[in-house]
């Protein structure tokens, strides 16, 4: 999974490039239609347009039924059933392309949040940073650092917490740092524990679609597929998951109405894929 992330991320960085001046709303506007469009295609190419056809054309006569014998009690009955039936065969059949466009809409969206779900952080901004360790940490770490580049600057001395010292996290082990943002760019703060090494990204920028993800995943499936453009942890390190607090949520206000941007990302890629679907003569709902 991390190479492929890897691959994703990269593709969705040069992408990215090219509209990391623009308002969110314009960006999210050019992916959603890309995304409505390309949907639309890969349903039609996906599915089985001819037996879709005949369901439509199963749902048009039932509906002629009902209206032409709609004083008949038993055929209007017979034509409520074949709707019913009808519409059970429809999702049977979306089905097949909706498994289909599962896992590239999973990248996809792994993709946007780092870039419309959390805003970057600002210079002056002061986060907590935690890391998550494993069973092998010894519980004393005499070796314990958090190392801060350039442009980051760690306020006191990082803490160590084990078997409920922290309160919040009562069944963890638990290394926490305060850091300061001096200055933009992507920095990358190591952390030290155990005698081995694990880094986190910091991203310092006033553009609100600089990549950016809270958290490093540990070696955690749902956490890697979630939080793609950082590595993981591998299976056995002792420092596992990094992440960091506050984060301030990322906005998209489009006709003066301001929603979350998946929402946003959903109602546009429709409204695409409805504009464009004369234009490729596909059968669906």
């Amino acid at each position: 999974m991390a190479h492929v992330n890897r691959i994703v991320t990269a593709v969705f960085d040069v992408f990215f490039s090219v509209m990391v001046a623009w308002p969110a709303w314009a960006s999210l506007l050019v992916l959603s239609v890309i995304t409505g469009v390309v949907a639309l295609v890969a349903y039609k190419y996906t599915s089985n347009q001819k037996a879709i056809g005949r369901v439509h054309n199963d749902i048009r006569v039932a509906l002629l039924a009902a209206k032409l014998y709609k004083d008949d009690i038993g055929v209007t009955l017979s034509a409520q059933g074949r709707l019913f039936t009808s519409a059970a065969k429809l999702f049977f059949l979306s089905l097949q392309p909706l498994a289909v466009m599962t896992i590239p809409m999973v990248l996809l969206l792994a993709q946007m949040a780092p870039r419309y779900e959390w805003q970057p952080l600002r210079p002056g901004d002061e986060v907590s940073l935690f890391a998550e360790l494993s069973d092998k940490a010894p519980k004393d770490l005499t070796d314990l650092a958090v190392e801060a580049p350039d442009g980051v600057e760690l306020v006191g001395a990082p803490a160590n917490y084990y078997g409920g010292a922290y309160k919040e996290f009562p069944t963890q082990h638990i290394v926490h740092a305060r850091l300061r943002m001096d200055a933009p760019g992507r920095h990358v703060v190591t952390v030290r524990a155990a005698s081995t090494t694990a880094p986190k990204e910091l991203v310092v920028s006033d553009r609100p679609q600089t990549r950016m993800s809270p958290i490093r995943p540990g070696a955690d499936f749902w956490d890697e597929l979630l939080y793609a453009v950082e590595p993981p942890a591998a299976e056995g390190d002792i420092i596992q998951k990094i992440w960091i607090e506050p984060v301030q949520p990322g906005h998209v206000a489009l006709f003066g109405l301001e929603l979350h941007w998946i929402i946003w990302w959903l109602i546009l890629s429709m409204i695409a894929a409805l504009i464009i679907k004369p234009f490729i003569n596909v059968q669906m709902w």
